[in-house]
This record gives C-alpha cells, structure tokens and sequence, in this order.
C-alpha cells in the first residue's frame, strides 16, 4: 500500500508545478499587456499637431510599405498630420500633379518649411528634432528662441475713469 501512495505524491507534486508554471506564464503576459498599454500620456498627438502647425507634409503612397510603417508609427495621431497622397489609384506607376510640382521621387518623403527634405522611414524623434517640435527625446537646438507668449489682454477697468490708460512711471 505504501507502494501505491508514493506515485499519487508525485502525480500531485507534478501537477502542483505544472500549475504554478501556467499561473507564472500568465501573469508575465498580463504584465507586459498592461505595461504595453499604459506608456503614460500619449504624445504622437502633440507631434502630429506640432508638425501640421509648422508646415511639415508627408508624402506618400497607398501601396508603400514604409509609408504603411510611417503611418503606424503615429498611430491615430496620423490624421493629425499633413499627408498628400502621391499615387493615382489604379496606376501605381503614376504621380499626381501635386507630387510632380513638388518633385517627390522617393516615399515617404518629409518636406520641411525651410525646404529640408528627409525621405524614407524616420523615427518620431528625429522629425520631432526636425521641426522643433517637443516629444521625449527629441533633442532641441538650445539657441533658438522659444516663441515670445502672447501679451496678456489688458482687463477692462470696471467702475474706472473712461479713456485712455496713463501710467503713473511714464512721463508725458
């Protein structure tokens, strides 16, 4: 009878492991689901905003797959960006009138206000430091200017003298 009890530990020990393996198995997937989905406040947005404000226009192609990728690496902030679209459906082979005047001959292409051009695949960083745009870790050129903050609109006197503002440091 001790005979028999003796596989039945096993059969349970095993059976412990094996479950504790698969819990293990889980919880590092769930953890990096979780960590994957929660990088903090989404910034490709902020970007794509901070690019379209600044002039910045991609070009591509519907059947380029690194203009496929470019997309994808913006995720839903892409509308957010200037995108001209390069091929005529139907004709992969041909270009618009735009793409023509603009002399696109690879895809992407990036073209910058300044008339910079980058073509192929670039990573956010790297257009964000283009631009002058901020996103983390996009290194800023530290000599330019930041852009002046509006002045403030002055706040209607109430209850005040009517006319023209004096001020008590300025002489007439």
């Amino acid at each position: 009878m001790a005979r028999h009890h003796q596989p039945d530990r096993r059969t349970a020990r095993f059976r412990t492991i094996i479950i504790f393996v698969i819990i293990a198995i889980l919880a590092v997937f769930a953890y990096f689901r979780i960590a994957e989905r929660d990088t903090g406040p989404d910034m490709r947005g902020d970007l794509a905003r901070c690019l379209t404000d600044k002039g910045v226009k991609m070009y591509g192609a519907y059947w380029c797959p690194h203009c496929q990728a470019q997309k994808k690496a913006f995720g839903a902030a892409f509308k957010d960006v200037t995108y001209v679209e390069c091929a005529i459906p139907g004709d992969p082979r041909a270009q618009t009138q735009e793409c023509k005047d603009a002399k696109i001959e690879g895809y992407p292409t990036w073209v910058f206000p300044d008339g910079a051009r980058r073509s192929g695949e670039i990573t956010l960083v790297s257009l964000a430091e283009q631009a002058g745009c901020q996103y983390p870790g996009a290194k800023l050129d530290a000599t330019a200017a930041p852009a002046p903050a509006p002045a403030p609109a002055p706040a209607p006197a109430v209850n005040g003298p009517a006319g023209p503002r004096v001020d008590a440091n300025v002489a007439p």
